[in-house]
């Protein structure tokens, strides 16, 4: 009797409770010795490599890819915040592309003197220029640019700015316009 007294001590389980109910307590009971730190995983700098896509998505990271460095990975998730609180604009953008790493500029319509509600981002050489990382960076900038707004990527260095400086020049424009369509000319 004295054994039965013991065990229902150490349990919160009714006297009446199932054998399954008992063998899903004992299995949970182990539980408590796994040391789980909540302020580790909750760290885009301290989080495990591996826990790294949950913490993106608990944090709304909008653009992701498995294909991203561990740098890329944990930038856009200490970006994510202040994009998300100034979504829809020049500086949005900006951020959002500096969490993967490019080195962009942005120069808007008003500024260039072209159609309203465009924009041009200029990819400067060696910032990661591979069809795949474009096509993310495009993804990134479809995701935080203003909705009424269209955007060309050029790829290669602006004359009128001290962008980089490269020994050859790969030029070449994407566009992506309103929709689902993307034109690149070369």
């Amino acid at each position: 009797m004295e054994k039965v007294e013991s065990e229902q001590n150490d349990t919160i389980l009714p006297p009446s409770a199932t054998t399954q109910m008992r063998d899903i307590e004992a299995a949970t009971a182990r539980l408590e010795g796994v040391p789980v730190i909540v302020q580790e995983v909750w760290s885009s700098e301290d989080c495990p490599l591996v826990m790294l896509p949950y913490l993106a998505w608990a944090r709304s990271v909008d653009t992701w890819s498995d294909s991203w460095t561990e740098t890329q990975k944990r930038q856009a998730i200490s970006a994510s915040l202040e994009v998300h609180r100034h979504k829809g604009t020049k500086r949005s953008v900006q951020e959002a592309v500096n969490a993967l790493g490019a080195n962009i500029i942005i120069r808007e319509w008003f500024e260039t003197g072209g159609e309203p509600y465009t924009f041009t981002c200029i990819l400067a050489e060696g910032s990661g220029g591979t069809d795949e990382f474009v096509e993310s960076l495009m993804r990134t900038i479809d995701l935080t640019r203003p909705e009424r707004c269209t955007y060309e990527v050029h790829q290669g260095i602006d004359s009128g700015t001290t962008l980089a400086v490269a020994s050859k020049l790969n030029p070449a424009v994407y566009t992506r316009t309103i929709g689902l369509e993307w034109t690149v000319s070369l």
